[in-house]
């Protein structure tokens, strides 16, 4: 229905709206740099929990944190990093990027840090989103209004603690690995290391050498591969000052290198399709390698080689770390960890042993829940919503959740690039919102249940539905694949690329989807610039 007067307004004009941007990691960061260059009339706010920038760089700082991605891999596609050291770049010096890049591109005006979003609701009156605010600068609470919210939170920001009796009642040392404490010294102390992910693995051969004796417990068996790019790693995996000079001085040589590192990670989709040819070949290599690195001790690699599919769980790489399990001062148990008490642990294989410290290299939480109430169009909360089955549009959206966009969301492969992808995603949409006179645009029920019913058929056949515990499954053994796409992450990309607006329910400001057409004229012939903008050499 037509509004009773046209709009006195060129043909598209951006209406001024305000979004909220959640996070202020990679996700968030990459959501900033293309609001603050692809859209006009846009105030943009970025709340972020810690008092700096860069998420779960920021948080993460225990010995040997790193990325086992390349570093060159791990750049915005659009800003590559001439001043890497190493192949495999440490937490700090990924933070160090990221602060560069929110520098340089004069994002700090739009981010807030220590602001912690406590819950946000749709208001259907209004078409907004209202978010509780904590200020921990000043400990006060506030309400923010937003015509958009994206969510750039990702699944590596809300630790998790072992589920095990008495942890509460040891005196000695109890560290979280996403919430290291430097202060304490692990020099000539017993420790047990908890948990068998990316973490531990960084952390077993850092600690070693210092320690008394140093335990590492694991429930089940996990893949340790090769590092990611090693072919085109240099010697040590540490770049020469030459190189460094060499990416500085020459960006077609730093981009050819970008290309090259990133063409290596970006080749093993195939693998990933149960009992394919590749897969029993990649499987077969990795299990013989970590054989061959563990001397072949029948007690080491019954316990931490796996028998189920190559990448049922996220394979890890690790430097040194199974060569590290031989030495004297190591051990490993698997098994239950069935009580603790004050001054030991009481494990399934091994009975009751005393210890100094523990370090719970547990994980996070990746049900991909958010941490704080978001109610939608009809008052439901997100984390009900999702309680039983994470159902969403495409990784980026969800049925219900009107002006709500995810930069991390389930199914998103979680890679850069995917990363980049989506934020771009969410872009495009506030550009449309902005020009064409929407209120609010919302998935459709209809899409986002033909979207999961492919995703579950697809993943039939991949190997992350096989019977092992995985945070691809929100940590369960036989749960709803959400921490993969439908696809390789190069699929995720092309398939994000455009959004298809007809699969979004969209509610006009003016009545008529046509109001845009404004007063016929467009942007351009009102400023009186470019008008023959159609005139073009073939």
């Amino acid at each position: 229905m037509l509004s009773k007067s046209v709009l006195e307004l060129p043909f598209k004009k951006p209406r001024k709206i305000k979004i909220i941007c959640i996070g202020a990691g990679y996700s968030g960061i990459a959501f900033a740099y293309k609001v603050s260059r692809e859209l006009n009339d846009v105030e943009l706010i970025i709340y972020e929990k810690n008092a700096g920038i860069g998420g779960t760089w920021y948080e993460n700082r225990y010995p040997g944190c790193a990325c086992d991605v390349p570093s060159h891999s791990y750049t915005f596609s659009w800003a590559g990093y001439p001043k890497w050291t190493k192949f495999w770049a440490s937490a700090s010096e990924i933070l160090s990027y990221l602060e560069e890049c929110v520098q340089k591109w004069d994002l700090l005006q739009y981010i807030q840090c220590n602001h912690s979003v406590m819950s946000a609701k749709w208001d259907r009156e209004l078409s907004k989103w209202k978010l509780e605010i904590l200020n921990a600068n000043t400990n006060g609470v506030f309400i923010d209004t937003a015509d958009v919210v994206f969510n750039a939170t990702g699944s590596l920001n809300r630790w998790k603690w072992p589920d095990i009796n008495g942890l509460n009642l040891f005196r000695g040392h109890v560290v979280h690995s996403a919430a290291w404490d430097s202060s304490f010294d692990f020099s000539s102390k017993k420790v047990l290391l908890v948990g068998g992910g990316p973490s531990s693995v960084q952390i077993l051969p850092q600690l070693q050498p210092i320690v008394s004796s140093l335990t590492f417990h694991i429930r089940s068996p996990l893949y340790v591969t090769r590092m990611f790019g090693q072919d085109c790693s240099p010697e040590g995996g540490i770049y020469t000052q030459d190189d460094i000079a060499k990416f500085a001085l020459e960006p077609t040589y730093l981009l050819e290198h970008r290309k090259k590192v990133s063409a290596t990670i970006w080749g093993g989709f195939d693998v990933m399709r149960k009992d394919s040819p590749k897969q029993l070949e990649a499987r077969t290599k990795v299990q013989e390698d970590m054989r061959r690195r563990l001397e072949y001790r029948e007690d080491l690699c019954r316990k931490l080689i796996p028998t189920w599919h190559l990448g049922c769980k996220r394979a890890v790489p690790g430097i040194n770390f199974l060569e590290t399990l031989l030495l004297p001062n190591v051990r490993v148990l698997s098994g239950e960890i069935l009580e603790i008490k004050e001054n030991s642990v009481i494990t399934q294989e091994a009975g009751e042993d005393e210890y100094d410290a523990i370090i719970c290299a547990t994980g996070f939480d990746t049900s991909c829940k958010p941490a704080f109430p978001i109610l939608g169009r009809d008052g439901v909360d997100l984390r009900e919503h999702w309680s039983t089955s994470v159902d969403n549009y495409l990784s980026v959206a969800v049925h219900g959740f009107p002006n709500y966009f995810l930069g991390c969301g389930p199914n998103n492969p979680t890679v850069l690039p995917s990363i980049e992808v989506a934020a771009g995603y969410a872009v495009q949409c506030i550009r449309k919102i902005q020009s064409e006179g929407i209120r609010s645009m919302e998935a459709t029920k209809e899409a986002v249940d033909d979207f999961m019913a492919y995703k579950r058929l697809f993943m039939e056949q991949m190997v992350w539905t096989s019977p092992c515990s995985s945070w691809y499954k929100g940590g369960s053994r036989d749960g709803d694949v959400i921490g993969q796409w439908v696809g390789s992450p190069l699929h995720y990309m092309a398939a994000l690329g455009e959004p298809r607006f007809e699969d979004y329910h969209i509610d006009y400001l003016h009545g008529n989807r046509f109001a845009y057409l404004g007063s016929g004229q467009t942007l351009e012939e009102v400023a009186g610039t470019n008008l023959a903008w159609y005139v073009r050499r073939i």
